[in-house]
């Protein structure tokens, strides 16, 4: 899944470069079958879905939000019925 975001665009790859040297350093080592090594591997499972959800939300967000109170258009209202 990396790779594919890098490929689609370096800047969001960046984001997780240090995720993806935690893997590579763990998968470089001998990898048990223990709770030491399943605590790593939960603990980069929930660090890449928090980094993820926080890409997201930071793509979408601006689209979701109001704008700023200075950039609202006027919207003209008569009083008179």
């Amino acid at each position: 899944m990396i790779e594919s975001l890098t490929a689609a665009n370096p800047k969001l790859g960046e984001r997780f470069q240090h995720w993806r040297q935690q893997v590579d350093d763990l998968l470089a080592g001998t990898i048990k079958d223990d709770l030491d090594t399943e605590r790593q591997l939960e603990e980069l499972a929930m660090d890449f879905r928090f980094q993820w959800i926080t890409l997201a939300h930071a793509l979408i967000a601006g689209v979701m939000k109001s704008p700023p109170s200075n950039q609202i258009p006027s919207v003209m209202y008569n009083m008179r019925s």
